[in-house]
């Protein structure tokens, strides 16, 4: 029998805890918030792909690691609903849990909470053809996509509470699926304070030299996956040739990320007139050294339940110009008629339109450093540790 006067042991099922993306780095503050209860009784037992390796050393977590067939997240979430809904079923019987899931990844009856950080339902995946396997892959992809939809619908209606990083995401969610608003709460992301805190003078200068940048040229930083067109660096990247043909126009753009268009945007690049001011720099773990580099994040993004790059940005103090869609929007300060800047544009901005965002950025730059700084001080209140504080009380008190 089980006794329930004992505190909960929790099971996570998510694909990856670690530090590097949005929801991984929330599922990692999560766990160890957990593991580090001022109840030590408490164990966390961690079902995924990969996690960091304080985790998996941590005395009150167990890791039920997760195999990933050719590193590829279609083939990997099966598994992690097969595994989960395993593990869970042999624990049930043994010790109070409350089992933890993301979206559709686990459609287990045990479910407890469902941690939404995405909603397939609300964005269908666009990319570029550029070769002619392109096709099959997606094909694929649009498959993929469709199966993520129904799994989602089926572990949303099973879950007795959902927690949203968003308020966009919470009306996703009850809008697509009929779900009962009352069964969704939003906590949003936290703030590691130790890496993004202001930029100092010091640390611009250290981080430009390191990435070998001009220390008193603007530089304009780009983050996200090259794998589709769903952050939206097409646009950035037309915007980008229209202003490279402006007399006048000295910014460097930073293209932080990794994907299959990854070589064909190298390649229009190297058939271009200019373009030596686009520096790739591929997947990267030290986006807080970047942004210290950085004098503003464009997130020209067409789907974002949150956007915690933006988020990290601006507890830097670095200005953002982010689509009104993105999650992160609804936290940035609205133009008023004494401060008329706005670090937010209309969805389905064009590229003509993103470079005189851009362009007006570079003529008013100490406004938005001002709008940054404001957004910043508001971001920064909030720790990883105290947001988890957060979503335990949303479950506690559901």
């Amino acid at each position: 029998m089980i006794r329930t006067s004992n505190p909960p042991h929790y099971l996570i099922v998510a694909g990856d805890f670690v530090r590097t993306g949005g929801m991984d780095r929330a599922n990692l503050a999560l766990a160890d918030y957990l593991a580090n209860s001022s109840q030590p009784c408490i164990r966390v037992h961690l079902v995924a792909h990969s996690a960091d390796q304080s985790l998996i050393n941590h005395p009150n977590i167990l890791f039920h690691q997760v195999p990933k067939p050719l590193k590829k997240h279609a083939l990997g979430q099966p598994l992690l609903n097969l595994y989960g809904r395993s593990i869970a079923s042999g624990y049930q019987a043994q010790e109070p849990l409350k089992m933890v899931v993301n979206g559709g990844n686990c459609r287990s009856d045990h479910v407890s909470i469902n941690w939404a950080h995405y909603v397939h339902g609300a964005w269908s995946p666009v990319t570029i053809q550029t070769k002619k396997t392109d096709l099959v892959r997606n094909i694929r992809q649009n498959l993929s996509h469709l199966a993520s939809i129904r799994h989602e619908r089926i572990a949303y209606q099973k879950a007795p509470v959902i927690i949203a990083n968003s308020r966009l995401t919470a009306a996703q969610i009850s809008n697509l699926y009929q779900i009962d608003p009352s069964r969704i709460h939003v906590v949003y992301y936290g703030t590691d304070p130790s890496q993004f805190k202001p930029v100092t003078v010091q640390e611009r200068q250290q981080a430009r030299a390191k990435l070998g940048l001009n220390d008193n040229l603007p530089v304009i930083t780009f983050v996200g996956a090259l794998g589709d067109l769903r952050k939206g660096f097409d646009i950035l990247f037309d915007a980008w040739q229209k202003l490279d043909q402006k007399r006048g126009w000295d910014a460097h753009l930073l293209v932080i990320g990794s994907g299959s268009l990854i070589f064909y945007y190298k390649s229009r690049c190297d058939t271009g007139s200019k373009h030596q001011r686009i520096q790739f720099l591929g997947f990267r773990n030290d986006v807080h050294t970047i942004l210290a580099a950085s004098s503003l994040l464009v997130s020209p993004t067409r789907y974002e339940a949150y956007g915690l790059n933006v988020h990290e940005a601006l507890c830097r103090n670095i200005p953002v110009l982010v689509s009104k869609s993105a999650g992160v929007a609804e936290r940035i300060p609205t133009p008023t008629e004494a401060d008329p800047v706005d670090m937010r544009f209309a969805d389905g901005i064009c590229p003509e339109q993103l470079a005189l965002r851009l362009e007006h950025w570079r003529d008013h730059q100490p406004q938005y450093a001002e709008k940054a700084e404001q957004a910043g001080s508001i971001l920064r209140q909030h720790s990883w540790p105290e947001r988890m504080a957060e979503w335990i009380s949303c479950d506690r008190g559901s």
